[in-house]
């Protein structure tokens, strides 16, 4: 249970750090930049996430839709990454 509960907290921070990030920017940013800086926010904030994992996981990701709203595009970028990690035993299975 504990471990859960830092799971979700930790994809908590990924999010609003890579939200905080995209909001500080001058330009609307591009799919390719939420994919990117989500990615560096996943790789910098959670624990077991390595950087050749990020670097794999940017080659493997396409972007996000630009049609959605900023923060669903994150929450996509996050959701697909976690998964991928999860299928490599990199990270456990979070449940929202």
């Amino acid at each position: 249970m504990v471990r859960s509960m830092t799971d979700h907290d930790c994809r908590r921070t990924v999010r609003s750090a890579a939200l905080r990030s995209l909001t500080e920017r001058r330009k609307p940013p591009t799919p390719k930049a939420v994919r990117t800086i989500t990615l560096q926010a996943l790789y910098t904030h959670h624990p077991h996430v390595a950087l050749e994992d990020v670097l794999e996981l940017r080659v493997l990701l396409e972007g996000p839709r630009r049609e959605t709203p900023i923060d669903e595009q994150v929450d996509t970028v996050l959701e697909t990454a976690l998964n991928e990690l999860t299928k490599w035993n990199m990270v456990s299975p979070v449940s929202v």
